[in-house]
């Protein structure tokens, strides 16, 4: 099978813009559909968007944080 040439726009987290976040953003959202892997939807996200594969992985652990700690606190508190 042939594979498509995957276009790398950005190389690195520090070259993102704000609105390649908003859109691997928006694609982390794929994960409220039960079943689906939130780090699987923002990495394919990523992807798809132009991200180079360690920035995407590396984005992807970057929104954890936040994810994770919210459920953490909310985990606390009931």
């Amino acid at each position: 099978a042939e594979q498509r040439e995957h276009v790398v726009v950005v190389d690195h987290v520090d070259e993102m813009r704000w609105t390649d976040a908003l859109k691997v953003g928006c694609a982390q959202c794929l994960a409220m559909i039960p079943g689906t892997s939130r780090s699987g939807s923002t990495i394919i996200g990523g992807l798809l968007f132009g991200l180079s594969r360690k920035t995407a992985t590396e984005f992807s652990f970057f929104l954890a944080m936040p994810t994770m700690v919210g459920a953490a606190v909310y985990s606390g508190y009931k």
